[in-house]
């Protein structure tokens, strides 16, 4: 626990500032002070993305607590460092290369909001442009959870071809890939 002292300064008639305490002289509360500079948080979370893009989940791993959770879009949800790994390595060996291209990202307190739209190359030559938002939470400089929420993850009911594009139809929604076949 912190302890606050309040202090209001008031002028007395000689234009003297006083420092008189208050009724309450002393506070007690659980406000935990941030031990990082702002905007440290955003900068560990494009770290953490460039270890995705440079397909290297070895470096990806080093940014999580020991006892992390963490959830890619609707894989299952990872409770430590190894599992985080496998996941990486398992959903890396399906695609070419990811790109993320951040839209909005907000840091409050120990959360880091995250709005962008990831790319990704698949191993057939398709490309996929899925609209996410991820939520990450800190404890001191390392991520205790993050959660990827792509939009589309869900398997198409329906994919059709339309001009070496393929449109395909989901619960909620059409969305259009550069690609030539169904995700």
């Amino acid at each position: 626990m912190l302890e606050h002292k309040i202090v209001i300064p008031i002028k007395d008639s000689s234009s003297q500032v006083l420092n008189l305490p208050t009724q309450q002289q002393t506070l007690k509360s659980e406000i935990k002070l941030s031990e990082r500079m702002p905007g440290k948080a955003t900068d560990l979370v494009l770290q953490l993305f460039s270890r995705g893009e440079s397909f290297d989940p070895d470096g990806f791993i080093t940014f999580f607590t020991d006892t992390p959770v963490y959830q890619f879009g609707n894989f299952e949800v990872c409770f430590d460092k190894a599992a985080i790994k496998k996941s990486a390595e398992n959903f890396l060996s399906r695609i070419s290369a990811v790109y993320h291209e951040i839209k909005m990202m907000w840091e409050s307190g120990n959360t880091v909001f995250v709005e962008m739209d990831i790319t990704y190359w698949r191993k057939d030559g398709s490309i996929i442009c899925l609209p996410c938002c991820d939520i990450f939470r800190l404890e001191g400089d390392k991520f205790s959870e993050q959660w990827c929420n792509h939009q589309y993850v869900i398997s198409p009911l329906v994919c059709h071809s339309k001009n070496r594009r393929t449109l395909c139809s989901f619960k909620g929604g059409n969305h259009c890939f550069n690609s030539q076949h169904g995700y």
